[in-house]
């Protein structure tokens, strides 16, 4: 099932209407449905929109990268779900440089260096963005390491005071 596109109950455009943020609203894969400015959209859903619309933003207006490949409704589709107990989140790869990502329903106490989990929320969504704007450049499955090492780079960049990535080092 990592490779197939969820079904989920709904969507939520983002604020830029370049994504579509998909998710229940009841069972296991769904997020908080917290709302605390009575949008009638979940916090976490639209919280997930605006770092989407951000990465995008800073990624390809920014930085210069290109931009990502679309699917056939010109949307990028972004699953909220139940992820295992380590995975943050993936993106994948279909066809032609388009892709889709999941990410999970909640971050918390997933970091020992980041105990904001809103923050963990947006390094996900920059970190598994970043990986959609590499298959745009190209498919391949050889730079594993170095996809990965920049796409934690940019976490960094994108928030700065969340340092999750040391989880990953021998300290």
């Amino acid at each position: 099932d990592r490779d197939e596109r969820p079904e989920l109950e709904t969507y939520y455009q983002s604020p830029q209407g370049h994504f579509f943020i998909h998710y229940d609203t009841l069972g296991d894969d769904a997020p908080s449905q917290s709302d605390l400015d009575n949008s009638g959209i979940p916090d976490y859903v639209e919280q997930a929109a605006l770092a989407a619309d951000s990465s995008r933003y800073i990624l390809t207006k920014v930085m210069g990268f290109i931009e990502e490949t679309d699917d056939s409704d010109e949307k990028y589709d972004i699953y909220i779900k139940s992820l295992g107990s380590s995975l943050w989140g993936v993106t994948q790869y279909e066809s032609e440089g388009s892709s889709f990502i999941k990410i999970r329903n909640n971050y918390d106490n997933m970091s020992d260096f980041c105990s904001n989990s809103n923050e963990l929320l947006w390094l996900t969504v920059a970190h598994e963005f970043f990986h959609a704007i590499q298959y745009t450049y190209r498919n391949s499955s050889s730079d594993s390491y170095f996809r990965e090492m920049t796409s934690m780079w940019f976490e960094n960049v994108f928030v700065e005071n969340c340092y999750d990535f040391l989880d990953f080092a021998d300290m």
